[in-house]
């Protein structure tokens, strides 16, 4: 089981404390005693008390190194003439919905919990998943708007986004899990060692886990 993303300044911070204060205190210790009897007992006890001091302090300093880090180092090479350097990741993905309900009773089973909503003029509710997938859930369908999504479901072939691909790390275990929930898969391909399968939420719209054949 791994932990959210939120965690990793923190588990940053426990890494350099402990490794820093393992070695200062081993240092510090041999350079005033030497190796004589009760060394062990004196470095340990320096140990505990360098750690202590060394875990907030870390904790407070790791998060503004890193951004301050980022400002003075140089961005990766995006290709000659590159723009929009300033473009990080996607955000959200934006999805217009029926009733938010019957939605968030979906997402939930795939892991995702509900932030907030409805709020503003749309109106707008949010999910997040713990990877850090954030989805935007439009809620003004129209009473009349077909049922059938347009974009993947007529004759005729619309321009426009047609699905959102979410990348695992266990095919099986994702299928698996998808059957256990009732979640029929409606497609999968095989490609290059790559594995992707489809699913479709309650409003039509089109989820794919796609597991690189890197992974």
């Amino acid at each position: 089981m791994k932990l959210p993303p939120k965690y990793a300044a923190l588990i940053q911070g426990l890494c350099i404390s402990t490794g820093m204060s393992f070695f200062m205190s081993l240092a510090l210790v041999a350079l005033r005693t030497g190796f004589a009897d009760g060394f062990v007992i004196q470095w340990l006890e320096a140990w505990f008390i360098g750690l202590l001091i060394a875990i907030p302090v870390s904790a407070a300093i790791v998060p503004p190194a890193k951004k301050l880090a980022a400002r003075i180092t140089k961005e990766p090479e995006l290709g000659e003439g590159a723009a929009m350097r300033e473009i990080k990741r996607i955000n959200h993905v934006g999805i217009r919905v029926r009733d938010l309900a019957t939605t968030r009773n979906f997402y939930e089973k795939l892991g995702f919990d509900f932030i907030v909503g409805p709020v503003g003029p749309e109106p707008v509710a949010i999910m997040e998943h713990p990877s850090g997938v954030n989805i935007n859930f439009i809620l003004n369908t129209s009473d009349d708007a077909s049922p059938n999504n347009l974009l993947m479901d007529v004759q005729e072939k619309h321009t426009g986004y047609t699905h959102m691909a979410m990348e695992i790390t266990d095919a099986e275990s994702v299928e698996r899990q998808l059957n256990d929930l009732g979640v029929p898969i409606t497609e999968t391909v095989k490609f290059g060692g790559a594995v992707f399968f489809f699913v479709r939420d309650p409003d039509g719209n089109v989820i794919e886990f796609h597991k690189p054949a890197s992974s």
